[in-house]
């Protein structure tokens, strides 16, 4: 039961999003590319938050930056931190995509971007999936 609950798993996340932005493409008259620039967004924008992190880690490691020494300060500090870093580099390339590669730049175009970036997050946890099953 638990391979059937896997293939199931990794069938929704891994084809998903690919079939439903096709689509949401042939409906909208949208390119399917535009799922693909939200792709690359997303790596993109993993890959500037590991730097940011990375960078912050240091910081705060070397003592450039204080580290909170109560408990639940440090974890407000981090969870806030996580968020900003993840707001302004996922929001951050999607705006560079929207402004310079992708047109036209309508709610329509946007929701493919979207389903592009978080596409690309389910077909992750898909491969993640596989491998850890496997």
């Amino acid at each position: 039961m638990l391979v059937a609950a896997h293939v199931v798993e990794v069938l929704l996340l891994g084809l998903g999003p690919f079939l439903f932005a096709r689509a949401f493409a042939r409906r909208w008259e949208r390119p399917l590319g535009i799922f693909g620039v939200g792709l690359i967004c997303f790596v993109f924008a993993e890959v500037a938050r590991i730097v940011i992190a990375r960078g912050l880690g240091a910081l705060f490691e070397s003592g450039a930056l204080p580290m909170p020494s109560d408990e639940t300060t440090l974890v407000w500090v981090s969870a806030s931190l996580a968020g900003v870093v993840a707001a302004l580099t996922d929001q951050g390339f999607r705006v560079m995509a929207l402004r310079r590669w992708v047109e036209p730049c309508d709610g329509r175009t946007g929701a493919l971007l979207g389903l592009g970036h978080g596409g690309g997050e389910a077909m992750l946890s898909a491969v993640l999936v596989i491998v850890m099953a496997g």
